[in-house]
């Protein structure tokens, strides 16, 4: 029998700051709280966010802002801050984003227990994952596309889940159950964007 820890991320990008689609990030959660009941033993089945603002809905949920330190800490709801593309004006890029999040920040600074390092994408200098010509570009060109910022968090934030096994790159109006624990991790599982 394997013990060894099999850790999957549910990885979804939320960006719409309106209350609407909160609820369907918290229908998702709640899906995958269950979801968790089920799952094997050896498993851990985070739920990270991509988002724009870190709010007190997320506080709710127990969400965090701080990576994964080791296959055998629990499953845990992770959010990491994340520019998008449509946001990436020449105010927000000329300073490597120093001030992107300002109101985020200010969100965190006021629960007492977030005292972990702040973690934001993209992270402006690590060559592997973050170009300023390809932003720019990805920002004149692609900035409309609805899914962009779905993709993109894949290439600029590969290093928040680098240590996942597996990834499941899922849209906020899908529901997990349980039954997704039985499917072959050989599967791909597609939707539009």
């Amino acid at each position: 029998m394997n013990t060894t820890p099999n850790i999957t991320v549910f990885r979804v990008v939320y960006l719409n700051e309106r209350s609407f689609f909160v609820l369907f990030v918290i229908r998702l959660y709640r899906s995958w709280v269950e979801m968790l009941l089920n799952q094997p033993a050896t498993w851990r089945t985070d739920f990270v966010i991509f988002t724009y603002n870190f709010t007190t809905e997320f506080r709710r949920l127990g969400c965090v802002n701080r990576l994964r330190q080791n296959k055998e800490e629990p499953s845990i709801c992770r959010l990491f801050l994340y520019v998008p593309i449509q946001f990436r004006t020449k105010n927000i890029t000329e300073n490597n984003f120093q001030h992107a999040f300002d109101n985020a920040k200010q969100v965190m600074a006021s629960y007492k227990d977030m005292n972990d390092p702040f973690i934001s994408v993209p992270i402006v200098t690590d060559a592997q994952t973050f170009d300023a010509n390809r932003s720019e570009s990805l920002y004149a060109n692609l900035r409309t596309y609805g899914y962009i910022d779905s993709i993109n968090s894949i290439y600029e934030g590969y290093w928040t889940f680098k240590m996942y096994d597996f990834v499941l790159r899922t849209d906020i109006g899908k529901f997990k159950t349980s039954g997704i624990l039985l499917c072959s991790r050989e599967l791909f599982f597609s939707h539009s964007g």
